[in-house]
């Protein structure tokens, strides 16, 4: 008979397992969801009997391995959990005060990354160190110090501590998971697990620290010094740090002393419901604008006097609650396994799914990037399994839930022919590739990029009139696209196309033949050659016949195009296919030039942005970034997509990732 120690045993050992699996080996060996579920009924059964070393009563596991170990001073608190209104009421409710005190709550994302904390002395940052279990945590000085976002040194010369979270940047994440597997090296499953691992490593990289974002939410200062910055309502405060009255002049002191800025800050009535659920829901709404991974929003009396007024829990203050979004893993059922054929022939499989709810969207797919995953997951048909949406986008086979399966599973057939044409597939280090050149479904992959609007841009051919007109045996690579219109009439004739739509479609395709080089070098799939690399190489080549003889010194010599890249290219170009396919569609009319830009010749003229690297972000108000990042390159600037120690100016718009 299972006793009530016995189960409050087993709860203690399932969390601290997970907590040790999360915090120190960098995993996830269970959902959030599945965590606070036990978290939650271990402190019901412990009641007010729970210990000192219970999960419920600490942060995180104690610290151990190969950093040095820092004592915090003040304890690095987590916070308590609310997760639906009930909850919410309830902290409402037990917040302490008078009527007339300041209710004002600041509410900020709360990101999923690493906390830390970050000491300056005397201006200089003289440590860091991560949470640990609240008391203690391990020295990290060596990696956060090259860390972009956080400031070498700041205008202040007493004792300043600021905490924070450090997370990853998802689109360049994502870029460098995609080195990782171009290079056929593991990927990081996550951008935490990457985070973590990057600022735990005894070899700084700085590539890696590159991707990474300290975002600050307090501090704490001894000193005299002043710290200058401007308040809600517009007025210019000169005020010693140690002095601050809200969390809303923390966030501007912080600011102006060069540390990131809080993305939407929100102050709400603590005893209005109604307007905090508002809040939440606009905010939940707007996370994905965010370049980074948020689970939730924290929520804080904004004065500092009444916060400190509610006290501590044993490790929470009580004057602060982090509501959490709902959750963005879930457990499913795997149904079966897809191979798909992609414009390279690389053959890569998908998950079917048993169809789950993964925060606000129906999942009934994912990706599994290649068979080599599969067997590193230890993945079988019938198993019950963790689905992430990756970057809250694409949908993820995170892990298998081993411990569910009940005998039925099977295992999954990698497949030894083409999916589509049957041909003999090879593997190339973890991808697996179909051997012919002509296949089906590579040609249907290779026209629907070719189209795409970062491409030639033909607008109305998408996806399914791509399929149409190559099962209809119209088209069977890009330039039958420009011989369609003597089809006209039986194009008509195909069910769901219509006279207006094929007049349409035609007119699109006429309009792409005016297409600038770089877009045409660019849809024409060379591996490793992507839009940036196809603008630099056209920039410098100018028309195709010069594009096409370029040679690999050539290449490498330009910016950003490295050998392996230049090798890809060249013998693209020299396969006497892809020069007939790009001879068929000079024929057809599409010019194939790259346009001059002008220089302005009047000396009087300083033009600011000649020779400088720009990078736009965020909604502008008179521009599409695109439109924006070609009126740089015009002038002479190289627009590029996220920030680096080499970038000069950063054009920000609205709701900036």
């Amino acid at each position: 008979m299972t006793t009530r120690n016995d189960t409050i045993a087993e709860l203690k050992e399932k969390l601290r397992q997970a907590r040790w699996a999360y915090y120190m080996k960098n995993e996830s060996i269970m959902t959030d969801a599945e965590y606070d579920a036990l978290e939650r009924r271990l402190a019901e059964i412990e009641g007010n009997t729970a210990t000192p070393d219970s999960p419920t009563q600490t942060v995180g596991p104690r610290p151990a391995g190969m950093f040095s170990i820092t004592e915090h001073v003040r304890p690095m608190y987590s916070l308590a959990k609310v997760g639906d209104a009930a909850e919410l009421r309830d902290w409402l409710g037990s917040l302490k005060g008078s009527r007339d005190a300041d209710w004002a709550l600041d509410m900020t994302y709360k990101a999923d990354g690493i906390a830390v904390k970050v000491k300056y002395s005397g201006g200089r940052l003289v440590g860091a160190a991560t949470r640990g279990d609240g008391r203690a945590g391990e020295d990290i000085t060596h990696t956060v110090r090259l860390i972009n976002s956080v400031p070498p040194g700041v205008a202040y010369t007493g004792e300043l501590e600021v905490r924070g979270e450090i997370v990853a940047r998802n689109s360049l994440f994502a870029t460098y998971n995609e080195k990782l597997r171009s290079k056929h090296l593991d990927t990081y499953a996550s951008p935490r697990n990457f985070t973590s691992g990057t600022v735990r490593t005894l070899e700084p990289d700085t590539e890696r620290l590159d991707t990474l974002l300290f975002i600050p939410y307090g501090m704490y200062a001894e000193g005299e010094d002043t710290v200058r910055f401007r308040l809600l309502t517009g007025e210019v405060a000169v005020v010693r740090l140690d002095r601050l009255l809200r969390q809303s002049e923390v966030h501007r002191a912080l600011g102006a002393m060069g540390f990131e800025k809080q993305h939407t800050v929100r102050y709400e009535v603590a005893k209005n419901i109604g307007l905090i659920q508002n809040a939440l829901f606009e905010m939940e709404q707007r996370r994905d604008s965010l370049d980074y991974d948020v689970d939730g929003v924290v929520l804080r009396l904004n004065d500092l006097a009444l916060f400190e007024q509610q006290g501590y829990s044993t490790n929470s203050p009580n004057g602060a609650v982090a509501y959490k979004f709902a959750s963005s893993t879930a457990v499913t059922k795997l149904t079966g396994v897809q191979w798909q054929v992609g414009r390279t022939g690389v053959v890569t499989p998908r998950a079917d799914l048993a169809p789950v709810q993964v925060g606000d969207v129906m999942v009934s797919s994912a990706t599994l990037h290649n068979a080599e995953q599969i067997s590193r997951l230890g993945l079988m048909i019938g198993d019950t399994v963790v689905v992430k949406r990756a970057g809250e986008v694409i949908p993820a086979v995170e892990r298998v839930k081993v411990d569910m399966r009940d005998g039925g599973e099977t295992h999954i057939i990698v497949p030894d022919t083409c999916p589509s044409c049957e041909s003999e597939v090879f593997f190339e280090g973890p991808k697996l590739f179909c051997a012919n050149a002509h296949c089906p479904a590579q040609a249907v992959r290779r026209i629907e990029h070719f189209v795409g609007r970062d491409y030639m841009d033909v607008e109305g051919c998408g996806p399914t009139v791509v399929a149409t007109l190559t099962e209809n045996g119209f088209v069977s690579d890009v330039a039958d696209l420009y011989q369609l219109y003597v089809h006209n009439d039986d194009l008509c004739a195909l069910e769901g196309m219509g006279e207006v739509s094929v007049s349409n479609l035609l007119a699109a395709i006429e309009e792409s033949k005016d297409r600038p080089l770089h877009r045409v070098l660019a849809s024409l799939g060379i591996t490793e050659v992507g839009r940036s690399a196809s603008r630099t190489i056209a920039e410098a080549a100018q028309d195709m016949d010069t594009a096409m003889n370029m040679t690999i010194s050539e290449l490498s010599a330009l910016p950003d195009i490295g050998p392996l890249m230049a090798s890809y290219y060249v013998d693209y170009m020299a396969d006497p296919e892809s020069r007939m396919l790009i001879e068929r569609l000079a024929l057809v009319g599409v010019k194939m030039t790259e346009p001059v830009v002008e220089q302005s010749v009047n000396p009087v003229v300083v033009n600011p942005f000649d020779g400088k690297t720009i990078v736009v972000t965020g909604t502008l108000v008179c521009y599409k970034r695109p439109e924006i990042q070609q009126r740089l390159r015009d002038l002479g600037a190289k627009a590029t997509g996220s920030v680096s120690r080499r970038t000069d100016y950063l054009i920000v718009g609205e709701r900036p990732g």
